[in-house]
């Protein structure tokens, strides 16, 4: 069998285990039962430990090499930056300035792409408390707890940290600081947020109108976030010289990139060129709109009169950014994923999931951590950069044709997960008997 389906029977495991998991401790009432510390240190340690578990599986035991973007990307960035590199010029990174310069840290300690990926395991093992305590705030212990359950036992954050150790729960851990922080010291809360942006990747920014909405000190929250990426970008130009064409690569580079996973992908199969300028214009407009659209709406229908809505809004955002964009990668969940779960979890009771809900949760997580797979180890490789095969006289037959079929099963229910998802987040902002 070759490594790529290796690699996809792998994830597929990793998915139907958790999912299974997922099951048993999500419609279970045993997590509601523990005193809140006990849950606590059994949550953490659930967490910690399956990232530990398949980290050491994969990178020390079978000795595999981290092939994400940290081994092509991360790691080599980080290189450039211990060697005295320059941001945008001697670094070609598509991520923040500062970024390569935070992976030097870890670098330092052990010089290998594998330290990246533990740092990211690490990072993700410091945000959960953070989640845990922003959630009680605002939140139901009941639905804080099913929450935590929905989110360490997903794959979701499972393969792209420890598999992956991509930098979407660097961002999360900011995310969570600054929501913790919001209402107490806003000022703080924006300068964290602001510095996600500055140091990790811009993509943080769409959660920046929601921070600020729910902020007590609005112009204070504003000022601080703003601080970070104007003292980072004035040097990049003032102190370091280089041009707006340097600054502005990963703006440009990443405006060039199209993925499935979103619904202007399933025009592909109608004949739509997902690779023409015409897409990519109208997929940014498109998205661009939409997000405008959903917080302005989700203003007007009084979102901020209860904190607790902060988590559903966060949530609509991630996915309408997720469903309309045409950048759509399925790791992009971990930005904002406790949340998510957050509004999965939500209910006018509280408490554990039906069977069903939990079952359908662990489905689209198996979806999520295979559709990226499949695009890269089975569509595009073989030519088939959209839907359009589907309909066409000429559909190849047998292993063509069944991985043509699981790809488009896979990539429907990821999306109808999506919509369904953000579907239940708008109908309970505004509603606080449900939080």
């Amino acid at each position: 069998m070759p490594s790529g389906d290796l690699i996809l029977l792998g994830k597929f495991g990793i998915g139907i285990g958790c999912a299974v998991l997922t099951v048993l401790l999500a419609a279970s009432s045993r997590p509601q039962m523990l005193t809140r510390r006990t849950f606590d240190v059994v949550a953490f340690v659930l967490l910690l430990g399956s990232r530990l578990a398949l980290f050491a599986g994969i990178y020390l035991v079978l000795g595999a090499e981290v092939t994400s973007d940290v081994g092509r990307y991360y790691y080599p960035e980080g290189r450039a930056a211990l060697a005295g590199g320059l941001i945008y010029r001697d670094i070609a990174t598509t991520y923040a300035p500062l970024f390569p310069y935070l992976l030097a840290g870890p670098l330092v300690v052990w010089d290998s792409a594998k330290a990246i990926v533990l740092t990211a395991i690490l990072i993700e093992a410091a945000s959960l408390p953070l989640w845990l305590a922003a959630g009680r705030r605002w939140l139901r212990e009941s639905t804080v707890r099913t929450s935590a359950v929905l989110y360490v036992t997903s794959p979701i954050p499972l393969v792209n940290v420890a598999m992956n150790g991509q930098n979407q729960v660097w961002h999360a851990l900011l995310l969570a600081a600054a929501l913790l922080l919001l209402r107490r010291r806003d000022t703080i809360s924006g300068l964290l947020d602001g510095l996600s942006v500055a140091a990790i990747k811009i993509i943080g920014i769409v959660f920046a109108p929601v921070l600020w909405l729910f902020a007590a000190r609005r112009v204070g929250w504003t000022i601080a976030f703003l601080l970070p990426a104007v003292l980072v970008y004035a040097a990049c130009f003032a102190l370091l010289g280089l041009t707006w064409e340097e600054v502005s690569f990963p703006l440009r580079k990443q405006g060039g990139h199209v993925t499935a996973g979103n619904l202007p992908y399933l025009t592909t199969a109608f004949g739509v060129d997902p690779t023409a300028d015409a897409y990519r214009t109208v997929t940014t407009l498109l998205v661009a709109l939409g997000l405008v659209i959903v917080f302005l709406a989700s203003w007007a229908r009084g979102a901020p009169r209860h904190a607790g809505n902060i988590f559903y809004l966060l949530t609509l955002i991630l996915l309408t950014t997720l469903l309309l964009g045409k950048n759509s990668y399925p790791s992009y969940l971990v930005l904002a994923f406790f949340p998510l779960c957050v509004t999965y979890a939500a209910g006018p009771a509280g408490g554990s999931l039906r069977w069903s809900a939990a079952a359908w949760f662990g489905l689209f997580g198996v979806a999520a951590v295979l559709e990226p797979s499949l695009v890269f180890r089975w569509i595009k490789p073989d030519g088939v950069g959209d839907l359009g095969l589907l309909f066409t006289a000429d559909l190849p037959l047998g292993r063509e044709r069944g991985r043509i079929v699981a790809f488009t099963l896979c990539e429907l229910t990821l999306i109808a997960a999506y919509l369904g998802i953000w579907w239940k987040a708008w109908s309970t902002i505004g509603r606080p008997g449900r939080v």
